[in-house]
């Protein structure tokens, strides 16, 4: 997905508008899927197309502001999955995609900042950065069993805003 993708997701690095569109959409599907309600369907009940279809939504979170995890929830969810089912099959099929981009991106990356930092301070934003997303992962699960994802959608819309006014001032948004 990636090597089709490369260029446009690339750009949206240096194009802080795509990522504030990425974040609105962002938003606007984790609204949609708050009000679906009935999702009964198990993983043994949640057929290959559908697994096709949330491997197609992981693969648009390469674009910058597009959630990997919200994604992948939603499109299940919105497929029928209840949503504990969708959880744990988000995550689970986050592994690989997680591993994979740590290898293609991440090993000539900690090459390059180990040499100017150190080990030391890599290693501390490592720890940081993964208990920030253990609470944030547990506060997503408490959110999504309370069907609270409009807290989330609310998030992205002003984190767009927010950045477009950063980058772009107030005289041109």
């Amino acid at each position: 997905f990636y090597a089709l993708f490369k260029d446009i997701v690339e750009q949206g690095f240096v194009r802080p508008w795509i990522v504030s569109v990425c974040w609105i959409i962002t938003g606007c599907v984790l609204l949609a899927t708050d009000y679906r309600h009935k999702c009964r369907r198990s993983l043994r009940q949640f057929g290959i197309m559908a697994a096709i279809l949330v491997g197609l939504a992981q693969g648009a979170a390469l674009f910058p502001g597009i959630s990997r995890s919200g994604s992948t929830l939603c499109v299940a969810i919105l497929l029928g999955l209840h949503r504990r089912w969708a959880g744990e099959f988000s995550f689970l099929i986050g592994v690989p995609a997680i591993v994979g981009a740590l290898l293609i991106k991440g090993v000539g990356f900690f090459d390059s900042v180990s040499d100017s930092l150190g080990w030391g301070p890599i290693l501390l934003g490592s720890v940081v950065s993964a208990m920030v997303g253990f609470f944030a992962l547990r506060l997503l699960i408490w959110a999504l069993r309370k069907a609270r994802l409009k807290y989330f959608a609310i998030y992205c819309y002003l984190i767009a805003v927010i950045s477009l006014i950063v980058f772009y001032g107030l005289n041109s948004v």
